[in-house]
């Protein structure tokens, strides 16, 4: 069992390096090691950029280390879960809340949002 402290909006799971990662109505991504036997190991990293409720999180397929996270401050963000410090890019374009984002295929980002926009 996994305990945040707001919210989980939605969660990913890479295959390659068995890390989860949550979105938060908290503002933050945290990245867990559900391997991990130790109650204080279990959060391994908290990504903590955005201004708003991440509404989603998704790891770039085919990626070790790459993800995305849609938010509520109008932006998907694009991380590196090596460097939990500030995001690799911010994606702007959005005129409302980003309410989703899928990094599915490794050459696209698409991301969709309260503008009634997918990008």
């Amino acid at each position: 069992e996994l305990v945040g402290n707001k919210a989980f909006f939605s969660l990913s799971y890479n295959n390659q390096t068995s890390s989860l990662l949550a979105s938060s109505a908290d503002r933050s991504v945290r990245m867990y090691d559900p391997r991990s036997e130790a109650a204080s190991q279990i959060v391994t990293a908290v990504f903590t950029s955005h201004q708003g409720w991440v509404s989603q999180v998704t790891w770039c397929q085919g990626s070790d280390h790459l993800f995305v996270s849609a938010s509520h401050d109008n932006l998907v963000k694009m991380w590196d879960d090596r460097s939990f410090r500030t995001p690799l890019f911010d994606l702007t374009g959005h005129g409302d809340k980003v309410l989703s984002c899928d990094w599915s295929n490794p050459d696209y980002i698409v991301s969709g949002g309260a503008d009634n926009d997918m990008k």
